[in-house]
């Protein structure tokens, strides 16, 4: 991984793609879970904790 960092630095002579790629992977793998587990809702107390 360092290498490759250091590879985009030298060839971009810029941290810019390193932000961009940092700043994009939240919203990409928050899309990802939405795509592929769209029922997924939230936990409520009153659910007893067991699936029956």
């Amino acid at each position: 991984m360092s290498k490759f960092t250091g590879w985009i630095l030298q060839t971009t002579g810029g941290y810019g793609p390193i932000f961009l790629t940092a700043a994009l992977a939240y919203p990409l793998a928050l899309l990802a879970l939405q795509v592929l587990s769209p029922q997924l809702r939230p936990a409520t107390p009153d659910s007893g904790g067991a699936a029956s």
